[in-house]
């Protein structure tokens, strides 16, 4: 496996065509790319996730939790966090894979993505972490807090992702 993984970010926000694969799934397909879905819940978000989605404290919101694999290694741990007044009674609640990914359904309950705000970092790994990510406990992760908003500006959807190196993110701008 090398040991450089390029990514953009833009596929990841936009809908997805009828029978199309997630942009996860497309983008890794060659080098043995898969997911997990650990788990879905509804819990108090990390702050920065409650603060991005706009929720008082100890609101609870939809928590989708999965674990991105490269040829079996796990490399990324992405948690997408929903509004419950965006998610309830929608397969976001639901322990099962959203076909076209989140972004697709997001767009067809009325939730496309015109603002989408990225904030990336660096930390140690916390215990948890590192075990699921098979990395020293603090070593380093690249992490990367990705909040879409509706035309209004409404935020939608906040994904926490925590990344072991090394990684190289591309950022794309598209002028209308």
């Amino acid at each position: 496996m090398s040991d450089k993984w390029t990514s953009t970010s833009l596929p990841y926000v936009r809908p997805r065509r009828p029978k199309q694969v997630d942009a996860w799934t497309e983008e890794s397909a060659s080098r043995g790319g898969s997911q997990q879905l650990l788990a879905v819940a509804e819990a108090p978000p990390p702050p920065e996730v409650a603060q991005n989605l706009g929720l008082q404290d100890g609101d609870s919101a939809v928590v989708r939790q999965r674990i991105m694999r490269i040829g079996g290694e796990p490399v990324e741990l992405v948690d997408s966090w929903y509004p419950r007044s965006v998610a309830a009674g929608t397969p976001l609640t639901e322990t099962r894979k959203i076909q076209g990914g989140a972004p697709t359904l997001l767009a067809n309950l009325g939730y496309l993505a015109r603002q989408v705000t990225e904030e990336v970092g660096i930390r140690p790994a916390t215990t948890e972490e590192a075990s699921q990510l098979d990395i020293r406990e603090g070593e380093n992760v690249l992490t990367l807090l990705r909040t879409s908003h509706t035309q209004g500006g409404q935020p939608f959807e906040v994904s926490l992702m925590v990344m072991k190196g090394p990684r190289h993110i591309r950022y794309e701008i598209e002028v209308d």
